[in-house]
């Protein structure tokens, strides 16, 4: 291939995420609710990057998981993880 070919291909390429990511970011903003916002985030992340599953794990200021959000996993997988990892020293209260 020649070198005029492959940058318009580099090109082509590059657009198409800036187009995905735009559209994701597009999809994100348009609700305020926390949950709903994260939500989308792990979701528009996984598709982005062409992974199966995701996930975001969110500690409070004492190193514990206040919350586990995940994408690609079933309800059943999701109930047998529970409520995501477990940090070193939290009780999972």
């Amino acid at each position: 291939m020649r070198e005029g070919d492959l940058l318009r291909a580099e090109n082509e390429t590059l657009r198409s995420r800036i187009s995905r990511l735009t559209k994701a970011i597009l999809r994100i903003s348009e609700d305020l609710d926390l949950d709903t916002v994260l939500q989308e985030v792990v979701d528009e992340a996984r598709s982005l990057v062409g992974a199966r599953y995701g996930a975001i794990l969110i500690l409070d200021d004492s190193g514990c998981v206040r919350d586990f959000i995940t994408s690609g996993i079933t309800h059943e997988e999701r109930e047998r993880e529970g409520d995501g990892p477990a940090a070193a020293g939290c009780s999972g209260t």
